[in-house]
């Protein structure tokens, strides 16, 4: 409760009000801190759907997509043939990061 000038009373209202602890920092810097991070998702391959992707392609004549992500089974499956020639080259290829 407070007063101001004029006789007119205030009332406070806390809410989400947090207590210090003993084993709480007491360093005004460290707060605000982030207490959760949302998940990123991570990219599945577009030809199988099932596994992560490994490799982004931009270009790709037979991707049907720019950019299209593939795992490594289906990048080897689409751009290489039994002998491990690759089929054809004019498209870019990148690892794709699956860590974040």
């Amino acid at each position: 409760m407070g007063f101001i000038p004029g006789g007119m009373e205030l009332n406070y209202v806390w809410y989400n009000r947090l207590f210090s602890h003993q084993h709480d920092d007491l360093n005004r810097n460290s707060y605000p801190f982030q207490t959760f991070q949302e998940r990123t998702p991570k990219r599945r391959c577009q030809m199988c759907n099932a596994n992560l992707a490994s490799y982004v392609t931009v270009n790709d004549r037979l991707a049907g997509h720019s950019p299209c992500y593939f795992c490594e089974d289906c990048y080897v499956a689409f751009h290489y043939n039994v002998e491990g020639n690759i089929l054809y080259d004019d498209f870019q290829v990148f690892n794709c990061n699956t860590d974040t």
